[in-house]
């Protein structure tokens, strides 16, 4: 019986993982260079194309693109940026996070201010290694004590 039941939430897993790639909205006009980019790689952006929670819009300098959400409500991307698509419409209260692609300071494009990926990747690796060590590099294996 619980072998029918497992195979009965199938259907009701492949309807929400359908709902998870469900477009929140529809790309509106698009002057100059506009990308997006739904998981794989950054292709051109097509009026009218579903737009999913999650996609990132690349607006190149002198380009402007539009959103337009299922609610009605519309989010203009100026050039020269980079956005993150909310789930819900600026109209509903979503943020808007829009990043530079023409950073001033010579960062990664998409980068955040204050980005320190490499120090962040050399301090991984040496407290991973540290706690690697600490856990196998014990030949002795003297901290078993009995007491007398």
């Amino acid at each position: 019986m619980n072998l029918i039941k497992q195979f009965a939430l199938i259907p009701i897993l492949f309807v929400f993982a359908s709902m998870a790639h469900a477009s929140v909205a529809s790309m509106g006009e698009t002057v100059g260079d506009v990308k997006i980019n739904q998981g794989v790689e950054f292709v051109a952006a097509q009026t009218g194309q579903p737009v999913n929670a999650g996609d990132r819009i690349l607006v190149m300098e002198g380009g402007s693109a539009t959103i337009v959400y299922s609610d009605g409500c519309k989010m203009g991307i100026s050039g020269g940026s980079l956005v993150t698509v909310p789930a819900t419409s600026t109209c509903k209260g979503a943020e808007l996070h829009a990043q530079q692609i023409a950073p001033s300071d010579s960062g990664a494009v998409g980068a955040a201010s204050g980005d320190y990926g490499t120090v962040n990747t050399v301090g991984w690796i040496w407290l991973t290694t540290v706690a690697a060590c600490m856990i196998f590099c014990d030949p002795e294996n003297d901290h078993n004590t009995v007491s007398p």
